[in-house]
C-alpha cells in the first residue's frame, strides 16, 4: 500500500501531496508526488511527479514544501544505491499545473543511513533540507541540516549546520 498523503503542502489554488510508498514503472516505493488544482468546488490532479533518476525504495514524497515556482520533494531512502542515504528534487512551475524537475541535491558528505531529505524547506532562492541521522564527529546520528541557495545557475551548499553544543564553526 502507498502512504499516501505522508506529508502535503497548500498554497492558493493548489496542494501536493506526497506518497512516499507509491511504486514507479518497476520501482517498487519509489515514491512520488501529486499536484492537485481547485477546480470549482472539488480538488483535481493536474500532474504525477517522480524523480527522473529515482530508483526502488527511494521514498519520493517523504517531505515536501512550496514557495512561489519552486517545489521541493525530499527523499530520505536509495540514491545511487546507497541505502537511505537521501536526496532532494527541485522542480519549477512553468505554469499553473505544470512542474518540471531542475536539480537533485544530495549531501557532499553523504553516506549510506544519512536520511538526507527527512525534512525539506523552501523560501525564495534557499531551500534547507534535514539529514537527522547524519553521523558527525564521531558521533552516530547526530543529524545535521544544510542550506543551499540558487546562484542563478543553480543551486550550490552553502552551509552545513550542526548541533551549537558542538561548537563546530
Amino acid at each position: 500500500s502507498s502512504p499516501f498523503g505522508t506529508s502535503c503542502v497548500v498554497r492558493g489554488s493548489m496542494i501536493v501531496v506526497g506518497a512516499p510508498g507509491d511504486p514507479v514503472d518497476t520501482n517498487d516505493l519509489q515514491g512520488a508526488a501529486y499536484v492537485f488544482v481547485r477546480n470549482g468546488a472539488g480538488w483535481e490532479e493536474r500532474q504525477r511527479l517522480s524523480a527522473k533518476n529515482g530508483e526502488s525504495r527511494s521514498a519520493f514524497g517523504r517531505d515536501i514544501a512550496l514557495s512561489g515556482d519552486i517545489l521541493v520533494v525530499g527523499a530520505n531512502g536509495t540514491v545511487g544505491g546507497s541505502i537511505d542515504r537521501g536526496s532532494a528534487v527541485i522542480y519549477a512551475r512553468i505554469s499553473d499545473d505544470n512542474w518540471i524537475e531542475q536539480a537533485m541535491l544530495l549531501a557532499p558528505d553523504g553516506a549510506p543511513g544519512d536520511r538526507f531529505g527527512w525534512s525539506v524547506g523552501v523560501l525564495g532562492g534557499t531551500i534547507m533540507i534535514g539529514a537527522p541521522s547524519n553521523d558527525l564527529m564521531a558521533v552516530d546520528g547526530l543529524g545535521s541540516a544544510y542550506v543551499f541557495t540558487n546562484s542563478g545557475s543553480g543551486w550550490l551548499l552553502e552551509q552545513q549546520l550542526w548541533p551549537p553544543s558542538l561548537g563546530v564553526d
